[in-house]
Order: C-alpha cells, then structure tokens, then sequence
C-alpha cells in the first residue's frame, strides 16, 4: 500500500478472508524518514517561496508507485520509485537514493533479499511497472526519464530483464 510516504504491508493467513495491521515495509535500509542523510544537499532550496528547512515535512522522502508481481516461479517482485525529498528531486534529483526499483523476496515476502536500484540521482517521475514475460525468470520493466515540466521531456523506457534465482 501507498501512503504517501513509505509503503505499507498487511499480511493475510486466511486466502484474504481477514487482514493484520498494515506496517511500513522498508526496502534495503532506504528509510524514507531519515533525512538527516539529506538535509545539507538541500538546505536553501525554496518551495513555493518558502525554505524547506522552515517545514521539515519537506524533506522527509517518498515511495511511489509500488507494483508488485508473483511470478510463476513463486518469487515476488516489487518495482517501485524512491523521491529524496518527494518535491525537491525534480529540481534536484542528485542524491543516490532518488530512482527507481526492483526488490525480490524468494519467501512470499518475509524478506526481500534482492533489491536491484535501476536509475539513480535522475530526472524522473519514480512510476514503474513490471511484467513477466512468456519465458521464465523473464521480466520487462518500464519506467521513465524526465517529469512532467521537464524542459528535455519526459521519456518512458521499457527493457527486457533476465533474473537468476540461486
């Protein structure tokens, strides 16, 4: 689930029929709430006339777009976007946290012992889809360059990804 902020994960024991609590689920210690990590690259960046520093809520970051796949293999597959801060990496998108995704978990989602970080410190808007192809442990992922005012344009890129499940 999408909050706004991290993700979120109820689990079901009865085929769906009841849920447990939702909790966040953090991916590969990226901790959306420590901004500590970020502060300094983006003190006196300026959101609508006012300094972030000055609203704090600013800079806690962002999960987007979760998608998630069980593929016939078994494993599971969470693409989805990080944004550090959620507003403030389309003006500056330079810190390595800021792109998009995948995470694999070979233990229906107990844990998720693979995550993979497809762009980086980019221009992008962090939404992601991913599919299985007709060929095992074949993916394609799609996601996109440039956001919505981006002067250059905002690109979608899709591409074939082979995984190894050892």
């Amino acid at each position: 689930m999408r909050t706004g902020r991290e993700l979120r994960e109820a689990l079901s024991d009865d085929e769906g029929r009841t849920w447990g609590p939702a909790r966040p689920r953090t991916f590969a210690n990226l901790d959306v709430h420590r901004t500590e990590m970020w502060t300094e690259m983006f003190r006196g960046f300026r959101r609508n006339n006012q300094l972030i520093e000055e609203n704090p809520n600013e800079y806690i970051g962002a999960v987007v777009d979760p998608d998630l796949l069980e593929l016939r293999s078994g494993v599971l597959v969470a693409a989805f976007g990080v944004r550090i801060p959620p507003r403030a990496c389309w003006t500056i998108p330079k810190h390595p946290w800021n792109g998009n995704y995948l995470a694999f978990s070979l233990d229906q989602g107990d844990s998720w012992s693979h995550v993979v970080r497809l762009t980086s410190g980019v221009f992008t808007t962090h939404y992601m889809a991913v599919e299985e192809t007709p060929r095992d442990n074949h993916l394609f992922v799609a996601y996109d360059f440039g956001h919505w005012r981006c002067k250059e344009g905002r690109y979608t890129y899709g591409r074939p990804l082979r995984i190894s499940i050892q």
